[in-house]
């Protein structure tokens, strides 16, 4: 059902992002979520994964398809599924690190499980970036843009912070999966790359 539901959403938006580089996609994740967002009872879900697809399609117009990893788990965190995973590496290459992201619609009380995952994270993988994605401008404001184990907390509506965040995203050099020095792997596989390395 939520595959289905996911599959449908990701549509959805690819019919409503504009195919030419003129617009610009930090004011298209806020227009096209409020376009096509349902509103009412049983909406919670489908507007959460409206919102995790909007930023991978928004990290997607300036990173590598293959660097973004969604609803993995990283190396030695095994209760923990992030909702959207990148991999940090210095210029040299020889220091990688998680980039964690969390997606949220509203706050209210899920602000403080973003940050007890940017905690962890941060605990476990030294150098780790951790950001929490909300729509949630009022919460977001009322709660300042710094909270406990995350680096930043955007607010999807806003344009300065969506350009603030690309451009820290940009800073860390992620990496495609290829690249990700075996750690255990640091960002989980998916069962189909499993089931590839066992043929090759």
């Amino acid at each position: 059902m939520a595959k289905n539901l996911k599959l449908k959403i990701r549509k959805l938006i690819e019919k409503e992002w504009p195919t030419d580089s003129q617009n610009d996609p930090c004011d298209l994740v806020a227009k096209i979520y409020q376009k096509i967002r349902p509103k009412g009872k049983g909406s919670r879900n489908w507007n959460g994964y409206l919102l995790e697809a909007l930023v991978v399609k928004f990290l997607r117009t300036r990173v590598m398809e293959s660097c973004i990893f969604t609803n993995r788990k990283l190396a030695l965190i095994d209760d923990t599924t992030y909702d959207i995973l990148l991999c940090a590496t210095s210029n040299d290459g020889q220091t990688q690190s998680p980039i964690c992201l969390s997606v949220k619609t509203s706050l209210r009380e899920r602000y403080k499980q973003a940050e007890r995952e940017g905690l962890t994270a941060k605990q476990v993988h030294l150098g780790s970036f951790t950001a929490l994605l909300t729509m949630d401008s009022k919460t977001t404001e009322k709660k300042g843009l710094k909270m406990r184990g995350l680096d930043m907390v955007v607010d999807c509506a806003n344009v300065k912070h969506l350009r603030d965040f690309l451009v820290r995203i940009l800073s860390l050099n992620p990496i495609p999966y290829s690249e990700i020095k075996a750690i255990g792997p640091l960002i989980s596989q998916t069962k189909r790359q499993k089931n590839t390395e066992k043929l090759i």
